[in-house]
């Protein structure tokens, strides 16, 4: 995919690869932790010198993993002196991992550092609670970083197989924007995807509504706030509907200031600092999201609100 914007001297380059969490198995945590350990070296280059390459050459990479998506970014100026360096080095590092056992051992147990400050945040702990019930057996019900006991069972030939099954070019997407043309775009492209085996796509993921339903959990903790997220599995990525409900939610409650929901519970009834709601289309249906954190003894009225809103917003529109 490829978008030319010649009004800076610069390129944007994303390669995702259907790859997140949801390709988790039953190892919660193991593409996180790939995320975290791609850049620990390959072959010809350790992590220093992969860092130091990008900082030398004023370029931003940046990886991540999410529930049904691996990303890898690369911001870079467009002058050949700049960018064919750097995409040598990116592609090397999206291709050839070596994953080694001293960086292993210390981003390990920095994960497990991460589970402890989760565990004592209640955000963090509503956020693993809906999702769990929200999803229940499906792959997104886990959360992306594991548990404490899931990591414990990730190996380094778990992070090789991982990266051996799904870092392919027939399941990678590849977006370029910025200043180049077509050709040099196919170029880039066509660099980055020979560098990777060619392999298959990934298996198509189950439907994600697996409520029958309604659910109300509660999770006891020592708080004085209440965190509370409502929701639904609702919009899958190529749903039509997409754009609509995009700019229905911003009016209901995405649009910051002013939304409908942060006009009745902040400004005129000062429920919650903020309340926001999402639509996240996914690979197969993503969760349409409620949240915000209240006085524990004002929660009972905030869920009251937001229930009486969205009942009105789905029964009457918008003026």
């Amino acid at each position: 995919l490829f978008v030319a914007a010649p009004d800076l001297p610069m390129l944007d380059v994303r390669v995702v690869f259907n790859a997140g969490s949801a390709r988790d198995g039953d190892k919660f945590g193991l593409a996180s932790l790939v995320s975290q350990m791609l850049d620990e070296g390959t072959p010809t280059r350790s992590t220093d010198q992969i860092a130091n390459s990008f900082e030398g050459l004023g370029a931003s990479f940046n990886v991540g993993a999410y529930r049904d998506m691996f990303v890898a970014d690369l911001r870079v100026l467009s002058d050949n002196n700049y960018l064919e360096p750097a995409l040598d080095v990116f592609s090397d590092v999206l291709a050839h991992p070596i994953f080694p056992q001293s960086s292993f051992n210390r981003i390990f147990d920095g994960a497990q550092i991460g589970q402890q400050q989760r565990q004592q945040s209640p955000a963090a702990q509503a956020a693993i609670l809906f999702y769990q019930h929200l999803y229940g057996s499906h792959p997104y019900a886990h959360p992306s970083n594991g548990t404490p006991d899931s990591l414990k069972t990730i190996t380094i030939d778990d992070l090789k197989a991982f990266h051996q099954r799904y870092f392919v070019a027939q399941n990678a997407t590849i977006a370029l924007v910025g200043n180049v043309d077509t050709q040099t775009a196919k170029t880039i492209s066509e660099k980055i995807s020979g560098q990777l085996p060619l392999g298959t796509p990934a298996e198509l993921l189950p439907s994600g509504i697996t409520l029958e339903k309604a659910l109300h959990k509660h999770l006891n903790f020592p708080s004085q706030q209440t965190h509370i997220m409502i929701g639904q599995a609702t919009i899958r990525r190529d749903d039509p509907d997409y754009e609509a409900l995009y700019v229905g939610n911003e009016i209901f409650g995405g649009g910051g200031f002013g939304s409908i929901l942060m006009k009745e519970l902040r400004e005129k009834r000062g429920l919650t600092y903020g309340v926001y709601s999402s639509v996240a289309p996914m690979q197969v249906e993503g969760p349409f999201m409620i949240n915000l954190s209240t006085r524990n003894d004002q929660t009972d009225q905030s869920l009251a609100l937001i229930g009486a809103h969205l009942q009105n917003f789905l029964r009457n529109g918008v003026t």
